[in-house]
């Protein structure tokens, strides 16, 4: 079992958070996007921005995509429009790749109003991972 400890980083505000440093790679084309992507422990599933699909090369609301709409927080509905995706988690120092998800429909929002969130079914279910916010400190198990 392989461990790998990051810290937390800046997010907006100044306030630290659980980022990791992932690759997300569209399949289809094999285009790929480094971003920092948010430990979301009460997200089921990944969501990304609009930003990830217009990069990668998928047409947000083609014909292809699966429209879904998806509780968010409070009464708000979520639509997403779900692309395949692959999500590669990088090292600590962000030189190599430590884990790779296999290919997965992720919901992407019409705007770029969040982060990338890395949620439940998708990505943390794959891991065994302590936050310690006292430490800023995320540690990682990978079977």
């Amino acid at each position: 079992m392989a461990t790998h400890v990051y810290s937390f980083a800046k997010g907006t505000n100044e306030i630290y958070r659980p980022l990791l440093p992932i690759v997300i790679i569209n399949p289809i084309n094999k285009a790929s996007i480094n971003f920092w992507g948010l430990l979301d422990s009460g997200a089921d599933e990944c969501m990304f921005p609009k930003i990830v699909a217009d990069n990668l090369g998928h047409d947000l609301k083609g014909s292809t995509a699966v429209y879904t709409s998806n509780q968010g927080i409070g009464e708000n509905k979520v639509d997403l429009w779900k692309h395949p995706f692959k999500i590669q988690l990088l090292s600590p120092d962000r030189k190599t790749i430590v884990w790779k998800s296999k290919d997965c429909l992720i919901g992407c929002t019409d705007h770029d109003n969040v982060p990338v969130l890395l949620g439940y079914t998708t990505f943390l279910s794959n891991f065994k991972i302590t936050l310690n916010y006292p430490t800023k400190k995320i540690l990682i198990e990978i079977n």
